[in-house]
């Protein structure tokens, strides 16, 4: 007996869970999404996993860290209301680190690593924003943030989202969203 069933994460993303009881397996497929734009949604997904004993073989996995929701007030903004120092931004972040799977414990050059992705590391960096000086763009703070995710040798991708959710009464938030690869990986 085969059982098929989509779901929706967090972010919208449709995949299909195939479940089939009678090979005892368990596999993951991704499905490619696409906006009312017409684009795709390139971040990597997990390709796939087995319970069954024979394990998984030929398959490139990996594995995502998350932080979701992170809450910061941040000094930041163009627009005159946004310049008092006494009122920063309340800042919502939300955090993908993709790693191979499993995560390594040495890097390419022989270096040791963790075995793991930190997020703890990222989510206190995150926190010290609130004593920062007053930055325009969020897309500082994003290129910030990405360049500081990347000194973890195990991360080969990251996707970082910002949102200013009391920005605009009308709005639920504007920010900026943006994906970042390791070059070479």
């Amino acid at each position: 007996m085969t059982g098929i069933s989509r779901f929706n994460s967090r972010e919208r993303l449709p995949c299909w869970l195939y479940i089939s009881s009678s090979a005892l397996s368990l596999s993951w497929a991704p499905s490619t999404i696409s906006s009312s734009a017409g684009l795709t949604d390139p971040f990597p997904q997990p390709g796939s996993f087995s319970a069954s004993p024979a394990g998984n073989t030929g398959f490139r996995e990996s594995a995502r860290a998350l932080l979701i929701g992170v809450e910061v007030n941040v000094h930041c903004g163009l627009h005159p209301w946004e310049r008092h120092p006494e009122r920063p931004n309340r800042l919502i972040i939300d955090v993908e680190m993709t790693s191979d799977w499993p995560v390594p414990v040495e890097a390419a050059d022989g270096s040791p690593l963790k075995g793991y992705v930190d997020y703890d590391r990222v989510r206190n960096y995150l926190l010290s924003w609130q004593d920062r000086d007053h930055v325009d763009l969020l897309e500082t703070l994003v290129d910030d943030l990405t360049c500081f995710i990347f000194d973890d040798l195990a991360v080969n991708a990251c996707r970082v989202r910002i949102l200013k959710p009391d920005i605009f009464a009308e709005t639920a938030a504007a920010g900026v969203e943006v994906t970042r690869y390791r070059p070479g990986r």
